[in-house]
């Protein structure tokens, strides 16, 4: 049984929703929960396009957070040249 073309785009789009809203509310439980602690630490690392990008409030938290990002480019590059 072949699955459609257009079945497959819907079941991707599906996936990229369900990861924008796990995404989106795991910043938003972060944020409520450091809200009332004085001396919280926030680090946060991600890829835009080529670039990776860290954010935070303390360096050292950044630095993890943009090694973790490099790992993570270089382990979907490998994946990626493995599948074609």
């Amino acid at each position: 049984m072949q699955i459609s073309k257009h079945s497959k785009v819907r079941k991707m789009e599906a996936l990229v929703m369900v990861g924008l809203i796990l995404v989106i509310s795991g910043v938003v439980l972060i944020i409520l929960g450091n809200s009332g602690a004085k001396d919280s630490k926030i680090g946060f690392g991600g890829v835009i396009g080529p670039f990776v990008v860290g954010f935070g409030n303390d360096p050292q938290l950044i630095k993890i957070a943009i090694i973790v990002s490099v790992i993570m480019v270089i382990l979907f590059v490998l994946f990626y040249l493995r599948a074609i």
